[in-house]
Protein backbone atom coordinates (compact mmCIF):
# COMPACT_ATOMS: atom_id res chain seq x y z
CA UNK A 1 0.00 0.00 0.00
CA UNK A 2 1.09 3.48 -0.84
CA UNK A 3 1.18 5.86 2.17
CA UNK A 4 3.28 8.77 0.27
CA UNK A 5 1.09 9.90 -2.66
CA UNK A 6 2.50 13.26 -2.84
CA UNK A 7 6.36 11.76 -4.05
CA UNK A 8 4.27 9.89 -6.90
CA UNK A 9 2.14 12.80 -7.82
CA UNK A 10 5.08 14.96 -8.20
CA UNK A 11 6.96 12.31 -10.41
CA UNK A 12 4.31 12.50 -12.22
CA UNK A 13 4.27 16.14 -13.01
CA UNK A 14 7.88 16.42 -13.49
CA UNK A 15 7.38 13.77 -16.40
CA UNK A 16 4.21 15.83 -17.61
CA UNK A 17 6.46 19.55 -17.81
CA UNK A 18 9.04 17.10 -19.69
CA UNK A 19 6.44 16.06 -22.30
CA UNK A 20 5.36 19.28 -22.81
CA UNK A 21 8.81 20.70 -23.13
CA UNK A 22 9.73 17.99 -25.80
CA UNK A 23 6.37 18.82 -27.80
CA UNK A 24 7.32 22.12 -27.90
CA UNK A 25 10.47 21.32 -29.47
CA UNK A 26 9.22 18.87 -32.34
CA UNK A 27 6.23 21.22 -33.57
CA UNK A 28 9.11 24.54 -33.59
CA UNK A 29 8.37 26.39 -37.19
CA UNK A 30 10.59 25.45 -39.64
CA UNK A 31 13.51 27.50 -40.33
CA UNK A 32 13.81 26.83 -44.32
CA UNK A 33 12.04 25.32 -46.66
CA UNK A 34 8.42 26.72 -48.29
CA UNK A 35 6.93 27.86 -45.22
CA UNK A 36 9.90 28.78 -43.71
CA UNK A 37 11.00 33.00 -43.30
CA UNK A 38 12.37 35.02 -45.96
CA UNK A 39 14.86 37.86 -45.74
CA UNK A 40 13.10 40.86 -47.34
CA UNK A 41 14.72 43.66 -49.30
CA UNK A 42 12.60 46.23 -48.13
CA UNK A 43 10.73 46.93 -45.07
CA UNK A 44 7.62 45.02 -43.56
CA UNK A 45 4.44 46.85 -44.57
CA UNK A 46 1.00 46.28 -42.81
CA UNK A 47 -0.02 44.64 -46.21
CA UNK A 48 1.83 41.70 -46.75
CA UNK A 49 1.80 41.13 -50.70
CA UNK A 50 0.94 37.74 -52.63
CA UNK A 51 4.29 36.73 -53.05
CA UNK A 52 5.66 37.53 -49.33
CA UNK A 53 2.90 34.86 -48.30
CA UNK A 54 4.12 31.62 -47.69
CA UNK A 55 0.63 29.78 -48.71
CA UNK A 56 1.32 31.66 -52.05
CA UNK A 57 4.88 30.56 -52.47
CA UNK A 58 3.01 26.61 -51.69
CA UNK A 59 0.79 27.52 -54.02
CA UNK A 60 2.81 28.44 -56.67
CA UNK A 61 5.34 25.04 -55.67
CA UNK A 62 2.06 22.49 -56.13
CA UNK A 63 1.26 24.32 -59.13
CA UNK A 64 4.65 23.93 -61.05
CA UNK A 65 4.82 20.49 -60.21
CA UNK A 66 0.93 19.63 -61.31
CA UNK A 67 1.99 21.46 -64.38
CA UNK A 68 5.03 18.97 -64.97
CA UNK A 69 3.05 16.43 -64.51
CA UNK A 70 0.92 17.83 -67.02
CA UNK A 71 3.62 17.51 -69.28
CA UNK A 72 5.16 14.20 -68.76
CA UNK A 73 1.69 12.18 -68.97
CA UNK A 74 0.59 14.26 -72.23
CA UNK A 75 -2.28 16.37 -70.41
CA UNK A 76 -3.79 12.89 -68.66
CA UNK A 77 -3.57 12.98 -64.28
Amino acid sequence: METNVAKRTYIQMENMVQNMDQMKQANAAPSTGLLGPRKMGKPMKNEATLEENPAYRVAKYFQTLRNKRMELNGGKS
